[in-house]
């Protein structure tokens, strides 16, 4: 949990992803589950870098499901609305600091998060077919506004991404999709973070929305 979060126990709503998580990634390369839906884990999928604001999006979901949270820090900006005597930790509660920008999340915090929240490896959580689509670019007065809010001089453009793919749950696959900013400061692509999360969830669960279970998981051969 980030800072102020001691005391709130976090629920999940992927449903427990730890245990199916490790079971693929133990004999990842074979197609050691199947589903109603033909579903196969396939061939790892190449991280494409950050060339493109669409890319800068894939390229981070992929490094969280790896366990690559130093390189995924390299690719965001999240601000940190918890400092202080004032933490923020819930978005209904952003207002607290309204018109006081608090700086970003260092890297040390954010790296250890994950680890908390995800295991050392990415093992308790599991993605497929990670699909990232430009959907729009913003208007310079939006990229002026923003600018102002994050202290952000170099802010040259913003971007809006639509990110889907296939998380795998206990026996369950979801389709999942988020829609997020993307800052171009210079020549290079970060995503926006919210910095926040929903009440009783981890700070990672706001990187997903729109779940929608599609299937179950089941062993090769096994009637349903």
């Amino acid at each position: 949990m980030g800072k102020g979060g001691k005391g709130v126990r976090p629920v999940f709503f992927l449903i427990p992803i730890l245990l199916v998580g490790l079971a693929v990634r133990l004999m990842s390369g074979n197609a050691v589950i199947q589903t109603d839906l033909v579903y196969s884990p396939g061939i790892e999928e190449r991280v494409p870098g950050a060339g493109t604001p669409e890319d800068a999006v894939k390229s981070f979901y992929l490094l969280i499901d790896r366990g690559g949270y130093e390189k995924a820090y390299e690719l965001v900006l999240e601000p940190d609305w918890t400092p202080g005597e004032t933490p923020a930790l819930y978005r209904e509660n952003i207002g607290v600091r309204e018109g006081t920008f608090p700086g970003w999340t260092g890297k040390a915090e954010f790296v250890e998060r994950l680890r908390r929240e995800l295991g050392a490896s990415g093992t308790w959580i599991t993605l497929n077919s990670v699909r990232a689509e430009s959907i729009s670019q913003h208007p310079e007065a939006d990229v002026s506004a923003m600018a102002e809010r994050y202290e952000l001089s170099a802010l040259e453009s913003v971007y809006t991404v639509e990110v889907s793919g296939n998380l795998l749950g206990a026996c369950t696959i979801f389709k999942w999709k988020k829609v997020l900013p993307v800052l171009q400061i210079g020549k290079n692509y970060r995503v926006l973070l919210s910095g926040t999360k929903a009440e009783k969830k981890f700070y990672y669960q706001s990187w997903f929305s729109e779940l929608e279970k599609v299937g179950y998981l089941r062993a090769p051969g096994k009637e349903k």
